[in-house]
């Protein structure tokens, strides 16, 4: 008979967590860079999962990298990002006058302040913002669809990146596709 754990001199539940302690995380995170018609555009390199979305973007140089008078539509992970947008001179062309003028708006849900509560512009903004980056999730979610995303995968994790990417491109191809079909289908009715 194996001797019990009290007889060893250390509990079980010690026992336990000293194997959970062991544990390894094999997860990655990208980044994806989307338009509003399904399209991915970027995917950066793969990092470590447990990597914070905000870090990542500080580590990558995110929204210094993006075009001038876009708008991303980010989550909650990405609060903070619309204040390390430059701002560039504009000149408005009726009256010649030069103003500041942010590069690019950067847009995030409002979170609810702590023992507070959020403006009715803000309760009506979150919604907006959800049903466009709805359109975002989509294209990164038509991704995870094929199953070398979706399943664990045991090889050599320098290799995931090629993979998001040829993944991507054969998401950007389906989707394409059915916007043609669809906008056929469209022209055939009117």
């Amino acid at each position: 008979m194996p001797p019990s754990s009290a007889a060893r001199g250390r509990p079980r539940a010690l026992r336990a967590k000293s194997i959970i302690r062991g544990k390894k995380s094999c997860t990655l995170k990208t980044q994806l860079v989307t338009d509003g018609e399904h399209h991915m555009l970027a995917i950066s390199a793969a990092v470590p999962g447990k990597l914070h979305d905000k870090k990542l973007s500080d580590h990558l140089h995110t929204v210094a990298r993006l075009p001038d008078g876009c708008e991303a539509d980010a989550d909650k992970g990405y609060q903070g990002r619309a204040a390390q947008v430059c701002p560039v001179t504009v000149t408005a062309p009726q009256t010649g006058a030069e103003q500041q003028a942010p590069r690019l708006e950067v847009k995030t849900p409002c979170k609810k302040p702590q023992g507070k509560e959020l403006t009715p512009a803000q309760h009506a903004f979150n919604p907006e913002l959800s049903q466009v980056r709805v359109r975002i999730a989509h294209g990164s979610g038509w991704s995870k669809n094929w199953a070398i995303m979706a399943t664990r995968f045991r090889c050599a994790q320098t290799i995931d990146p090629a993979l998001l990417r040829t993944v991507c491109g054969l998401v950007n191809a389906q989707t394409q596709r059915w916007q043609a079909a669809k906008a056929a289908k469209a022209a055939c009715c009117a």
